[in-house]
């Protein structure tokens, strides 16, 4: 199972956003033109981050349409928007967030990674492999990132990359269950 991280909305301390279920279906919502609440005119993004953070998919999308209509490059509304287009299951427009968020601020770990949870989700292994692989290129030391390359080697039955991979990730935050679930897995089946 692949992992995705919310670019910047809040984090557990584990680091590895696990998708939650998704109570709201926001392709069937009416998502207001401005934010949906008044009082977040201010901070559009801060509260589409916080929204988001409670699964409130709805209320974080009409923010940060908002904050997009106010400013079309922010890169982290850009980011926080495609995230939550991940947490709908509409990977299409989570893709599209995230090309535009990368063609402005390329140098982001976290967008190319949250670009390859989006074509892992499309199916595309070799597209998410390279850009898990550009995450870890910018930030060596990015445990997802190393976590989902290797759970795609896995599939794609490289099991020796996978390993180096789940290894890798493992020196880098020891706690990661579902990265050492793989691993021992992985080994058990030699």
């Amino acid at each position: 199972m692949a992992v995705f991280i919310l670019a910047a909305i809040v984090l557990p301390a584990s680091g590895v956003f696990l998708r939650p279920p998704c109570a709201q279906t926001v392709a069937q919502a009416p998502i207001p033109a401005g934010p949906h609440d008044a009082a977040h005119a201010g901070s559009p993004t801060s509260w589409c981050a916080a929204h988001a953070s409670k699964n409130e998919l709805v209320q974080a999308l009409s923010d940060c349409n908002y904050a997009l209509s106010l400013d079309p490059d922010n890169v982290q509304a850009l980011s926080n928007r495609g995230s939550i287009y991940l947490l709908a299951k509409d990977a299409r427009a989570a893709l599209a967030d995230f090309e535009r968020a990368i063609s402005l601020r390329s140098s982001e770990a976290v967008l190319h990674f949250n670009r390859g949870v989006a074509y892992d989700d499309l199916g595309q292994s070799d597209l998410a492999i390279a850009d898990y692989s550009e995450a870890i290129k910018l930030s060596p030391d990015f445990a997802a990132a190393l976590h989902n390359r290797g759970y795609q080697y896995e599939r794609k039955g490289q099991r020796d990359l996978a390993v180096a991979d789940y290894e890798a990730a493992l020196r880098v935050k020891p706690d990661l269950k579902q990265t050492l679930r793989r691993l021992e897995s992985l080994r058990n089946s030699l």
